[in-house]
């Protein structure tokens, strides 16, 4: 059985929320933020804290506290992983964000079976790093960049020639409900709906990718 530290990122407005996704998904840390960290700063502190007190397990996953986990995501999540083509994995793959990517995901998902194969990290809802990449990845991200957590994962993956794998359906959902985040780099409001294209489990996570492009 593939060994997992999951770690909820938290904003103290979603409290009561977090705290049924850490009993949900059997969490060993979550970071609770006031927005004082923001959303990068929270998603690093997370990270260091799952590596620093989870050294030996071979996936770390990050949650945040609106993803949506699929009726019996403790089941399926080590499956998932056990037969990941990557080492980067988005347990989220979502509709109207970002809008340049929306018509390749749907060209993907018409021919996929278990996986799409991308070269970027589309959202930061859910996703898995595994234990051979935390370290670097760590190293190369900026707690307080602008850029979004999702970004700073790319920009460091894809030169490195690290590929991101969707698990397909998604595993995770998102709750669109009102954002905690009040300003954005991009400055355009998030009013389409911020969901998955489609979640649901599988009896098998092994089979050929689709590539996301």
């Amino acid at each position: 059985m593939t060994d997992i530290a999951i770690g909820i990122v938290a904003h103290k407005d979603r409290l009561e929320q977090a705290t049924n996704l850490v009993e949900q998904v059997g969490a060993v840390d979550w970071n609770v933020d006031d927005g004082t960290l923001g959303c990068n700063g929270n998603h690093y502190k997370l990270l260091t804290m799952l590596r620093k007190n989870n050294p030996n397990v071979e996936w770390y996953v990050v949650m945040e506290d609106d993803a949506v986990p699929v009726q019996d995501f403790v089941t399926q999540l080590p499956k998932a992983l056990d037969a990941a083509p990557a080492k980067i994995v988005s347990l989220y793959l979502g509709t109207s964000n970002p809008i340049h990517w929306q018509d390749a995901i749907g060209r993907a998902i018409a021919c996929a079976e278990a996986w799409i194969v991308g070269t970027h990290l589309l959202h930061g809802v859910a996703y898995a790093v595994n234990c051979t990449l935390i370290d670097p990845l760590i190293a190369n991200l900026k707690p307080d960049s602008l850029r979004p957590i999702d970004e700073q994962i790319s920009s460091w993956a894809y030169p490195n020639h690290h590929f991101v794998a969707y698990t397909h359906p998604s595993l995770v959902d998102h709750a669109d409900g009102e954002p905690v985040i009040t300003h954005r780099v991009d400055g355009a409001p998030r009013k389409n709906p911020r969901k998955a294209w489609r979640t649901g489990s599988r009896t098998s996570w092994r089979s050929k990718s689709v590539l996301l492009s």
